[in-house]
């Protein structure tokens, strides 16, 4: 059985566990957790800077 989680970068929805503020401790939890996926909610991307947001993330997966 796959399982996976949903946080979400902007707003809080009633189904992400954490809140957008808590994004980071919501990714980190799906990373302890060994998860098959992972989710990121975002609305508008015209106000995020991707880069920012998934580097550390982006690199982790790429060393499994």
């Amino acid at each position: 059985m796959k399982f996976s989680a949903t946080v979400t970068l902007q707003y809080d929805t009633i189904f992400s566990s954490f809140s957008h503020e808590e994004y980071l401790k919501g990714l980190d939890w799906m990373q302890q957790s060994c998860l098959d996926g992972a989710e990121l909610c975002i609305s508008s991307y015209s106000d995020i800077d991707l880069g920012r947001v998934c580097p550390v993330y982006t690199s982790a997966a790429a060393d499994e």
